[in-house]
């Protein structure tokens, strides 16, 4: 299994916590990590550092990583210039795995 994470440095401590190892390019890291076996005994450590990865098998080929993201808008409000209400205006929804969070 490869998980992608958004950064190199994401992608080093994952591989830091798995036991995994970084796939490198032309001799330089990238954000992409090789996990042997199965993903989901790597999924607590791999979400400590980031929910924002992508799961490909070891062909490359896209797999689902369990996370559905809906995204969310929020409006500020500045009080007086050095404080500021953070309004939701629209809710975000994720799905991970076998548990659901709504905010």
């Amino acid at each position: 299994m490869i998980v992608a994470m958004r950064t190199k440095v994401q992608a080093q401590r994952v591989a830091e916590l798995t036991g995994g190892r970084v796939i490198h390019k032309d001799n330089q890291p990238t954000c992409k990590v090789s996990l042997p076996g199965d993903f989901e005994r790597y999924r607590k450590d791999v979400e400590s550092i980031s929910v924002l990865f992508k799961l490909y098998d070891d062909a490359g080929k896209s797999v689902p990583s369990g996370w559905t993201l809906t995204g969310a808008t929020f409006e500020v409000e500045w009080c007086c210039g050095c404080c500021a209400t953070v309004k939701l205006i629209t809710q975000t929804t994720c799905i991970s795995g076998d548990h659901f969070v709504a905010n």
